[in-house]
């Protein structure tokens, strides 16, 4: 049989022989707190006391900080831009496709009732001239993404040939 709470034979005053009692703390040595210490008397040789701002440690610090800040900073600059590049892709996508459609849907009439003409030549000379591709080439087109002149030179050009059949 134990006398004390520590597991000893012998009762011994650890821990105040109570299960619930928190154990001493115990001090340090009066050397390992003076090893900053300069002998000045002052409040500096605490263990607390912070280091001079030029030290190794405290310019690691605010490198690593400035470089969290770049990460993130460019991180941002990115998330924007991508945004940006988005809704500007998405404004410019819903602008030039009524365009795009209205001409597509224009020179596809033309080409229908020239094949119902049954002239094969001018439909393979306007297959090739209304290739959508053709028709949305940037010289027909100003700034704003509008026809220049309001109306498409080849496009109109056909559909003239169309009446005149």
């Amino acid at each position: 049989m134990t006398d004390c709470l520590c597991g000893s034979k012998t009762p011994c005053n650890k821990q105040d022989q109570n299960p619930l009692s928190v154990p001493a703390v115990p001090t340090l040595p009066a050397a390992i707190h003076d090893t900053h210490s300069d002998n000045s008397g002052s409040d500096d040789d605490s263990v607390w006391a912070s280091d001079s701002d030029d030290g190794p440690q405290n310019q690691q610090v605010e490198s690593d900080i400035a470089a969290v800040r770049r990460k993130f900073a460019k991180r941002g600059y990115i998330d924007g831009k991508t945004e940006w590049q988005e809704k500007g892709l998405q404004m410019g996508f819903d602008t030039g496709y009524t365009v795009g459609a209205t001409l597509a849907l224009e020179a596809g009439e033309v080409l229908a009732v020239l094949q119902l003409k049954g002239n094969g030549e001018l439909v393979e000379k306007a297959g090739l001239e209304l290739n959508i591709t053709r028709l949305l080439s940037s010289e027909y087109f100003d700034d704003e993404a509008e026809l220049k002149g309001g109306k498409h030179p080849v496009l109109e050009q056909w559909k003239d040939v169309v009446k005149d059949l």
